[in-house]
C-alpha cells in the first residue's frame, strides 16, 4: 500500500496580506493596465498609495524624471535592473521593477532609513517662531504628541470664545459628536503617521469647537510639526475662523430643502435631463400629465421627446446656457388612448459638477383648446344667426356683435339691434 503525500493547504490571500504588509521594504504589485493591484504598509506611508489608482497617481511623491525613467522602463521590458529614484522632497528611493505572471509588474525596494529623516524644525527655530506669532492676530495653538492643548495665544482664546483654563491641558475633540470624533482621530492618524516618517501632516482638517446657543464655532485646522526646546514633538496649528463658511452652506442647504419641496408640490409638471438624456428629477404633476415615470428620454416615445426639446441623442441646439427658455407645443399619446395637448417651456442651465441640464415646466393645454373652440363656435352662431345681439359689460357698455342681414334684406340699424336685445 503506497501513502499518498498530504496535500498542504496554501496560505489564503488574507494572510500573504498580513505577511507583506509587515515587510520592512517597499513591495508594490502593478497590473498589465498599470494600476496598483496592491502596496504593503510601508509603501502607502512613503508613497502615500493606494490599491487601484493608476500608476501615475500612485507614484504622485515621485519627482518628474524619476516617474519618467519608471516608466521608460515598465515599456521597455523586464531588466530587474534598481532604478535610483528621488522623491519630490528630495529623499531618494531604489526601486526594481520585475516582471510577474499576467503581463504585470513588482516593485520593490528597501525602506529608506528612518534615522536619516531630518527632523521637521530645529528646537531653537521653533521657539523663535512661536515668539513672532504669539502676538499676531491670527489664533495659534500648540498640542504635545497626545493632543493636549499646552499653549495658545490670546488670539486664539478670543477666537475660541473660552479662557485660558479653559483650553489649556484640554483636548478641543471634548464635546463633539461620535462621528464627528471618529472623523478627527483618522486626521490624527495621519499626522502621527507623517510625523513617524518625517514628513508634515499633507492636509489640513475642519474642527467644530462646540459652544452655547449660537456660539458654536467651525475652524479650518492647518497643522504642522515642530520640536520643544528639549526635542519633544509639538503640534503647531494655525486657525482660520470658517464658520461664516458653514452658516452659509447650512443656509444653501435650507434653502435647498425648500425649492425640493416646492419641486414636489407644485401643480404644474416639471422635470430636469442631463446632456446624456437621463431624468434627474420629474415631480408627480409632470407623470400625471403624461401617464408615466420616464428614466431615460431617448426610450421615450416621438411626441415625448418632441415635447421636451429631445432630438435623437442630445437636446435642441437652441438649449444653451443663458439662452432665453424655448417653448414647444406637442400633443402627447395617453395610455388609455387619449391624446393631449401640452405646452413645455425649457431652459438650459450649468450643474454644479459643470455639466449641462435643461429644466421643462410643462402645461396642460386641453382646457384653453376647449375654451378657444367654443368661443369660436359661438362666434359662428351668432355671425349666422338672423337677429341682432348684443352683450352688456359693465365695464365696457355694450358690445356689439356685427349685425345679422336676412338674405336679401338690409342689414338692420344699430338702434335697432340693441332694441332687440
Amino acid at each position: 500500500m503506497s501513502l499518498l503525500p498530504r496535500q498542504t493547504p496554501l496560505p489564503s490571500n488574507a494572510q500573504l496580506t498580513a505577511l507583506l504588509d509587515d515587510v520592512d521594504e517597499l513591495l508594490l504589485l502593478v497590473d498589465a493596465r498599470q494600476r496598483l493591484s496592491f502596496c504593503n504598509r510601508c509603501a502607502q506611508r512613503l508613497l502615500g498609495c493606494e490599491p487601484g489608482q493608476p500608476l501615475a497617481q500612485a507614484l504622485h511623491r515621485l519627482d518628474g524624471p524619476s516617474r519618467a525613467a519608471l516608466q521608460t522602463a515598465l515599456a521597455r521590458g523586464p531588466a530587474d535592473v534598481a532604478l535610483a529614484l528621488r522623491l519630490a522632497d528630495g529623499q531618494a528611493l531604489a526601486l526594481t521593477p520585475t516582471r510577474v505572471a499576467g503581463s504585470g509588474w513588482s516593485l520593490r525596494g528597501p525602506a529608506p532609513d528612518k534615522a536619516l529623516a531630518q527632523p521637521p524644525l530645529p528646537a531653537g527655530a521653533t521657539s523663535e517662531l512661536i515668539r513672532l506669532l504669539w502676538n499676531s492676530p491670527q489664533p495659534l495653538l500648540v498640542q504635545d504628541i497626545d493632543f493636549t492643548v499646552v499653549a495658545a495665544n490670546r488670539a486664539c482664546y478670543e477666537a475660541l470664545g473660552s479662557r485660558p483654563d479653559q483650553v489649556l491641558g484640554q483636548d478641543l475633540a471634548r464635546g463633539l459628536t461620535t462621528e464627528e470624533q471618529d472623523e478627527l482621530a483618522r486626521s490624527r492618524e495621519r499626522w502621527r503617521a507623517a510625523l513617524a516618517d518625517g514628513r508634515q501632516p499633507e492636509r489640513a482638517a475642519e474642527m467644530r469647537v462646540p459652544g452655547g446657543p449660537g456660539a458654536e464655532r467651525w475652524f479650518r485646522y492647518a497643522p504642522r510639526w515642530v520640536s520643544a526646546d528639549d526635542g519633544a514633538p509639538l503640534l503647531l496649528a494655525l486657525l482660520q475662523d470658517v464658520s461664516a463658511e458653514h452658516q452659509a452652506r447650512d443656509q444653501a442647504q435650507h434653502s435647498g430643502d425648500e425649492l425640493d419641496g416646492w419641486f414636489d408640490l407644485s401643480p404644474i409638471g416639471m422635470l430636469v435631463y442631463d446632456a446624456s438624456g437621463l431624468v434627474v428629477r420629474s415631480n408627480a404633476a409632470f407623470e400625471a400629465l403624461i401617464g408615466r415615470s420616464p428614466v431615460l428620454l431617448g426610450d421615450m416615445p416621438a411626441d415625448v421627446c418632441r415635447l421636451l426639446a429631445w432630438e435623437g441623442s442630445a437636446p435642441h441646439p437652441d438649449l444653451q446656457r443663458d439662452a432665453p427658455p424655448l417653448e414647444v407645443h406637442a400633443s402627447v399619446a395617453l395610455p388609455d388612448g387619449r391624446r393631449q395637448h401640452l405646452r413645455a417651456r425649457l431652459r438650459a442651465f450649468g450643474s454644479a459638477q459643470g455639466g449641462l441640464r435643461v429644466m421643462a415646466v410643462v402645461e396642460d393645454r386641453s382646457l384653453e383648446d376647449e375654451h378657444d373652440l367654443a368661443r369660436l363656435e359661438i362666434g359662428a352662431l351668432m355671425d349666422a344667426a338672423s337677429i341682432g345681439v348684443a352683450t352688456y359689460e359693465p365695464s365696457r357698455g355694450w358690445v356689439h356683435n356685427r349685425p345679422a342681414q336676412a338674405a336679401g334684406g338690409p342689414a338692420l340699424p344699430a338702434a335697432a339691434a340693441q332694441g332687440g336685445a
